[in-house]
């Protein structure tokens, strides 16, 4: 067995912990550091308008529901039957957590029944969260839920 001087122990201690120190840096400068949004600071400032959107949507008898039908390849969103068809209007997003660039808006456009069908075979698969901001009969609505998408 060799024998080693302490001094030469030290160093080869020493050595290591620099060496995964820099392996551990360079692991974090390559990370993806995508934000849930760019305006968070805004989006904050204004989140007493969507609480307020979000207490409206809870007074209504019913609320949006949304449904998604594999076999179709669509995401079902139904609008509460109790407001005028005509007068639904909004923004509907799909927000995927781990990669921003899928990211995609698309109007509301409710039919004569109050249903929208949204494709998505085009979607990613995995957790879309869809956030649904909404009018109807001049009432603002703010609506949120989490969708698996399988294919």
């Amino acid at each position: 067995m060799i024998k080693i001087n302490w001094g030469y122990r030290i160093l080869i201690l020493y050595v290591t912990f620099v060496a995964g120190i820099l392996v551990l840096s360079v692991k974090a400068m390559k990370q993806n550091e995508d934000l849930v949004s760019e305006k968070y600071y805004e989006n904050e400032l204004n989140y007493g308008k969507q609480y307020n959107k979000m207490q409206n949507a809870i007074n209504l008898a019913k609320d949006v529901e949304l449904h998604y039908n594999k076999a179709n390849a669509d995401i079902e969103i139904s609008f509460p039957e109790d407001i005028n068809k005509d007068k639904i209007s909004g923004e509907i997003t799909f927000y995927r957590p781990d990669d921003q660039t899928l990211d995609y808006k698309i109007p509301v456009k409710a039919n004569d029944v109050g249903k929208q069908f949204i494709p998505t075979c085009t979607m990613k698969k995995g957790q879309w969260n869809v956030i649904i901001n909404w009018m109807g009969n001049t009432t603002p609505y703010y609506h949120e839920e989490s969708v698996f998408i399988s294919k």
